[in-house]
């Protein structure tokens, strides 16, 4: 089924302080952010307990829409 709207909310991740976005209603679909370092960019890490990898992006805008794509499923 197909939801007409998807609600991203964010969180933080009480074990290692990093901000989390999650969908609601399908909590094993989260973005983790990993803020930049010295020589290293922001980056999000998607992860989605569907049998699918990890994915990395570089902005919230693209962890957000990652993340509203696989609620949608």
């Amino acid at each position: 089924m197909i939801k007409s709207t998807v609600e991203i909310r964010e969180v933080i991740d009480p074990l290692t302080t990093h901000r989390m976005l999650v969908v609601d209603g399908a909590e094993r679909i989260t973005a983790m952010h990993f803020p930049a370092r010295d020589y290293t960019p922001e980056e999000w890490l998607i992860v989605a307990e569907l049998g699918l990898a990890p994915a990395r992006v570089h902005s919230e805008a693209d962890a957000r829409a990652w993340l509203e794509f696989l609620a949608r499923d």
